[in-house]
């Protein structure tokens, strides 16, 4: 079960990762890139995931990024708030 778990948080971790270039072109209308991050728990796997996709987009030179980042603390309804508040706050990468 735990290589599961670790398993699924890689796969998860990836993906994102992958979608590091599309970050990049997304802008607000001021030049703002304006990107959610939505975790379902505080876990060092996925808080690495979090810093890297800050990191890599610092590194890319992406400037004019605003983060809102979230934390549901392990409740589903949370999180599924969360992605109704990035999709009413018109982000642009979530």
């Amino acid at each position: 079960m735990h290589i599961r778990k670790n398993l699924l948080l890689l796969i998860a971790a990836a993906l994102l990762v992958s979608a590091l270039p599309l970050f990049a072109q997304a802008q607000q209308e001021d030049g703002t890139t304006e990107i959610g991050i939505s975790k379902i728990i505080t876990h060092p796997a996925l808080d690495a995931v979090e810093q890297g996709i800050q990191d890599e987009l610092a590194a890319l030179g992406v400037e004019n990024v605003s983060y809102d980042l979230q934390n549901a603390n392990g409740d589903i309804s949370t999180a599924s708030s969360i992605a109704q508040k990035f999709k009413a706050d018109r982000v642009d990468m979530a």
